[in-house]
């Protein structure tokens, strides 16, 4: 019996200790298994943008001790993988917040501890460790006199230093003395809260200025433009390669923005192309925000307007009325809010421009900053003005209270202008820049001014430019310690949609230069006659501008058929030759192309304009002249008659089915007449009553414009006849006083016989030599015969 127990205890150690040993291999492995799992989980850190688009690109190199991770070390050096660290003098194995370690060594799942013999596992980034206590989280860890590694997640940065893909750095060391340790680069990650150790987070403000209309890709060996019909050609710079820039510098960094200071309009293209050109091309490069230069109203407050309003997405501007959509846009970009308000300068635009007001900047950028106050928290906004304007008017604005920065156009910066002396050391020969301290009743600022020193003389060079601020943002969001540089778009790969564009506009200009028509004499704006009389050419652009607008409504009711262009306006000793005529001869013609507008003149209105004209005739010292259409006849006296030269005015109504010329009733008040003039008229000192003329039109068609659609689509040129439309009336003759004649009697008598005998003489010679064998022989007899 006893033996049968003991047999049965012996089977049930046996079975316990078999059981014990099969629980421990199973709690063994499945603790490995759990430990091999949580190695092979994805990092929890913040995912770093690939702006950069290289293999290297998100990985920095941090110095002077700066740190991404959540507490401050002292005195490491880190490189790493997948935020995977290792340490010695308690050394660690971390991956995704996992660590091992040993003299303590831990194993665990989700936070439960198992401990056997002093063994522990810990994953989520929680663990305890004996003789080596550390705490992880999320792979961040804080060791002292430790060697680790990181990759994939750390930043790498050196004094603001930022490298850049698809285009070349053109200057360097551009940061203020005083700042170290920022970060930079072409990404950035998701905002969020900075800890302590970490460096703020940075506004990239990407700006261009002074465009000019340098939106064409040119040959880099001498600077002329490429065309569309060579194959093969080498290329650089221009609209598509800008365009490719500003796609690849703003990749997924929430805290980049892109301004056009303004001045984009300008030099040879703005007289041929206008606006339309310069409009796809800023509505495809698409800025955060875009000013505009005093170029914008060149051709009138209504051309400016109808660029303005195609652009209303974009386009800032504080001071013109009517009010256009923006005066300000304002971007929010991590804790802070940056708002951007444009101007335009006044002090430069002429004081007559038509359909447009143009206010005091100045008092409406403080007008503009104190309603963005009352809408804003002020704490965190930065304050950004973009304008058209000089150095000193620019750092003037940077004084006002509010404003953090200033990008300007339009200041001649290539005349070496120097910024103040403490910035002297950060500018180059490509970007000019500088602080301008203020004091207010309350805090002590620093504001920014800057601008592009861009060369649009020289081939390549400073030619095809940006710029670039960089300024670090924490919570407070204070303005310093800012940064700029310099880079240029030379070499960037073109953008597609860019450069069917640029394609499209170079047809365009191919096509100005293309023959229109022939035409069979000089055409030619004569000083000493289309100045100052009729000319077939004043004939021919009047002719064509009251065509042009034919099909807008203008020859309705009680309109007329009437066009008056200034003479003062033709280039004098300009000539045309005979042979093929294109747009760009007709631009060779006129001194300045202008839109043109129909104003609503009464007979005594038009009389009036018309005086003043026909004052002018043959007075070299008058510029007043005007040549007007063939449908208008004014007949004027030598001398005036109760203070008027002019006898009559006839035209063609348009609403008589003849074309014969009526006299019109000036007296009568409530008669207008329809008149096409060119903006440039508007404008003239001797002429402004017509800018308060009524129902004034604005017609998105110009003078040459108007002259190359008339001539278009004709074989040969058709120039008017001259003399038709200024008819001077005769005065009465007047017979001149008797003047007494001296006697010639004698030599008259004398000069009669002379002429008398010669002509006797050679009748004589035609009968005796021409018709001798006429004669009868001498001495023949002629008899008579009878015929009785």
């Amino acid at each position: 019996m006893l033996n049968r127990r003991t047999s049965l205890l012996h089977t049930f150690i046996c079975v316990t200790a078999t059981a014990l040993l099969v629980a421990g291999c199973s709690s063994y492995i499945y603790a490995q298994d759990a430990s091999r799992k949580a190695e092979t989980q994805p990092t929890s850190q913040s995912e770093v943008s690939s702006a950069d688009m290289s293999a290297n690109s998100s990985v920095s190199v941090l110095q002077n001790g700066t740190h991404t991770g959540t507490d401050e070390p002292k005195n490491e050096t880190q490189t790493g993988t997948d935020a995977s660290q290792a340490a010695t003098s308690g050394t660690e194995a971390a991956t995704s917040g996992t660590e091992a370690a040993t003299n303590g060594t831990q194993a665990g799942t989700n936070g439960t501890k198992a401990a056997t013999s002093g063994t522990q596992t810990a994953t989520s980034g929680t663990q305890a460790s004996t003789n080596g206590t550390q705490t992880g989280k999320n792979g961040t860890q804080a060791s002292t006199n430790e060697t680790q590694t990181g990759t994939n997640g750390t930043q790498a940065s050196t004094n603001g230093t930022q490298a850049t893909t698809n285009g070349t750095q053109t200057e360097t060391n551009s940061t203020e003395s005083d700042k170290t340790n920022q970060t930079a680069g072409g990404g950035a990650h998701e905002p969020q809260p900075p800890s302590s150790s970490e460096p703020p987070p940075l506004l990239s403000i990407f700006f261009v200025n002074d465009l000019q209309y340098d939106i064409f890709p040119i040959h880099p060996e001498n600077g002329s433009f490429c065309t569309t019909d060579q194959e093969g050609q080498n290329c650089v710079g221009g609209l598509p390669s800008l365009k490719s820039y500003m796609n690849d510098a703003c990749i997924n960094n929430t805290r980049c923005l892109w301004l056009n200071a303004g001045n984009t309009l300008g030099g040879d293209f703005f007289r041929t192309l206008k606006f339309e050109t310069a409009l796809h091309a800023m509505q495809l490069l698409n800025f955060s925000a875009t000013a505009v230069g005093p170029n914008v109203l060149k051709y009138g407050g209504e051309a400016g307007r109808s660029y303005i309003d195609a652009l209303n997405e974009t386009v800032v501007v504080s001071n013109i009325e009517p009010s256009p959509p923006h005066k300000s846009i304002t971007f929010p970009v991590g804790s802070c809010n940056v708002s951007v308000i444009g101007y335009l300068e006044n002090s430069e635009l002429d004081a007559d421009i038509h359909g447009v007001s143009v206010k005091n900047y100045t008092q409406s950028i403080i007008g503009e900053i104190e309603r963005i106050h009352k809408e804003q928290n002020a704490s965190n906004l930065i304050t950004v003005v973009i304008g058209s304007s000089s150095i000193n008017k620019s750092r003037a604005l940077a004084s006002i209270d509010g404003v953090d920065f200033v990008f300007f156009s339009g200041a001649n910066l290539s005349e070496g202008a120097e910024p103040n002396n403490k910035d002297k050391q950060n500018n180059s020969q490509y970007v000019f820049w500088e602080t301008v301290d203020k004091k207010s009743a309350n805090k002590t600022a620093t504001a920014y001014v800057a601008s592009l020193r861009v060369n649009h003389s020289s081939s390549v060079a400073g030619r095809f430019i940006i710029g670039q601020m960089q300024l670090p943002i924490a919570n407070s969001c204070r303005v310093a310690n800012a940064s700029f540089k310099a880079f240029d778009y030379v070499n960037s790969t073109a953008d597609k949609r860019a450069l069917d564009l640029i394609k499209l506009e170079l047809r365009i200009l191919q096509k100005q230069n293309e023959s229109l028509t022939k035409n069979n004499k000089n055409l030619t704006a004569e000083r000493d006659l289309c100045c100052h009389s009729e000319c077939s050419l004043g004939n021919l652009i009047t002719d064509a501008m009251v065509a042009a607008l034919q099909g807008d409504g203008t020859w309705s009711k009680n309109g007329t058929r009437i066009g008056m262009y200034p003479a003062k306006y033709l280039k004098p000793n300009s000539t045309i030759p005979e042979g093929n005529l294109t747009e760009l001869d007709i631009y060779g013609l006129i001194e300045n192309d202008a839109y043109i507008y129909s104003v609503l003149l009464t007979g005594q209105q038009l009389k009036d304009t018309l005086e003043i004209s026909i004052n002018s005739i043959n007075n070299s010292n008058s510029t007043d002249f005007l040549h007007v259409s063939g449908f208008l006849q004014i007949e004027y006296r030598q001398e005036p008659k109760n203070s008027s030269k002019i006898a009559a005015i006839k035209t063609v109504s348009a609403a008589s089915a003849s074309m014969l010329l009526s006299k019109i009733n000036v007296s009568d008040a409530t008669a207008f007449y329809n008149v096409s003039v060119p903006l440039t008229l508007l404008k003239m000192d001797s002429y402004k009553k017509l800018v308060g003329a009524l129902n004034a039109s604005f017609h998105l068609v110009t003078t040459v414009e108007a002259v190359t659609s008339y001539i278009n689509s004709t074989v040969i040129l058709p120039l008017p006849a001259v003399g038709g439309r200024l008819v001077l009336l005769e005065s009465s003759p007047v017979l001149p006083p008797l003047v007494p004649c001296k006697d010639h009697t004698a030599t008259i008598v004398i000069v009669t016989l002379i002429v008398a005998a010669l002509v006797v003489g050679l009748v004589y010679g035609i009968w005796r030599y021409v018709f001798r064998r006429y004669r009868p022989r001498s001495g023949s007899a002629l008899h008579m015969i009878s015929l009785d």
